[in-house]
């Protein structure tokens, strides 16, 4: 499976999202800081993330982000066919929307 830069680096926020204690919300620059990612090109995954509801923003002055929903209940395959990128494994959960949960439990 060949995964673009852009759904690489929304699979990886999400998983920082998916990895922090309930109620706990996260920066752009710290996720940007933990994987080396430029902060401007996170911003921009982090909008759509936020338009298809996979995560929640939180702005102003202790303001962050979080999961809009439980990990078990994250599409991976949805948040990442809606990004520009061409998923080989996409079209074979396309009929099934088969999820893949984020929690190891």
């Amino acid at each position: 499976m060949r995964l673009t830069n852009y759904s690489d680096y929304a699979l990886r926020e999400l998983i920082s999202l998916a990895s922090m204690e309930d109620g706990k919300l996260a920066s752009i620059k710290e996720i940007a800081d933990d994987y080396g990612i430029s902060k401007n090109h996170l911003m921009k995954i982090t909008y759509e993330l936020s338009k298809i509801g996979g995560i929640k923003t939180v702005r102003g002055r202790g303001g962050g982000i979080c999961l809009a929903k439980p990990p078990r209940k994250i599409n991976i395959g949805k948040s990442s066919a809606t990004r520009k990128t061409t998923l080989n494994w996409w079209n074979a959960w396309k009929a099934g929307h088969v999820s893949l949960p984020l929690s190891a439990d």
